[in-house]
């Protein structure tokens, strides 16, 4: 799979106010004092006083409580959504190629996880495209490009400036189906994540590996990462962004 690989990292600076600490206190006139004592003045400016914050409490029991069911419940409909795009893939290619089975026998598996301080992480094991049927497929997708189609069991996807979504699936059906699991795995984190309860500086946090890994393999299965903070979904919830909003503030990772 060729991901694009995106490292996002937002800070907040202060600008246009010079801190408490760098400004020398006016010196005030000296105190009447004996002639054998000195006058008094600042030597050093007075130390920055850092606003105060309330201080965020652990989960009580019963929110952690919640918060594994919910996680449960999540579980499923991650492992669904993978299903799904499997399911989308393999029938774009059907209608162009019927008879292929391009996906590993690897089940499709979802463990949620949750982590104080930070958030809730779920790692997706997904199903991988089997490599020999996807060159084949690609094989024949290259075949087929431009050619005249007047079979009329086999649709004319593949001709014309605009490859329709078949068209693409066969021509590259690894990039159809790692976009399938991303659009999937988008809609079920925006569906269900209201019931993670999440606070707004917690993290969703969805990691899709590719989970055919055998022994003696050589390169590493390719990962994709998406985080959303919980202050977006919250924001999505109540109505305050648009869902095209809060996609735009998913940060995806691919390596």
């Amino acid at each position: 799979m060729q991901l694009t690989h995106g490292l996002i990292i937002a800070g907040v600076l202060a600008a246009g106010a010079a801190p408490i600490a760098a400004q020398e206190p006016p010196a005030s006139a000296p105190t009447p004092t004996s002639t054998s004592q000195a006058p008094v003045t600042p030597s050093t400016p007075l130390p920055a006083v850092a606003p105060s914050r309330p201080a965020r409490g652990p989960l009580t029991e019963e929110e952690v409580r919640q918060r594994r069911q919910a996680i449960f419940f999540i579980e499923g409909a991650l492992m669904k959504a993978v299903a799904y795009a499997a399911q989308l893939t393999a029938g774009e290619i059907q209608r162009i190629q019927p008879g292929i089975a391009m996906f590993s026998t690897s089940p499709v598996k979802a463990h949620g996880t949750y982590l104080e301080d930070y958030g809730v992480f779920f790692q997706v094991e997904i199903p991988s495209v089997i490599p020999s049927v996807a060159s084949l497929l690609e094989t024949i997708g290259r075949d087929r490009v431009g050619r005249p189609n007047t079979s009329p069991a086999q649709p004319t996807a593949l001709t014309g400036s605009s490859p329709s979504p078949a068209a693409e699936a066969i021509i590259n059906p690894d990039a159809h189906y790692v976009q399938s699991v991303k659009e999937q795995l988008v809609y079920a984190m925006l569906e269900h994540s209201n019931s993670l309860a999440l606070r707004s500086d917690e993290w969703l946090i969805v990691s899709a590996r590719d989970g055919s890994e055998s022994p003696g393999q050589v390169g590493q299965p390719s990962t994709m990462t998406l985080r959303i903070k919980g202050s977006d979904l919250t924001d999505f919830a109540a109505g305050r962004i648009t869902r095209d909003e809060v996609r735009r503030r998913i940060l995806v990772r691919a390596f």
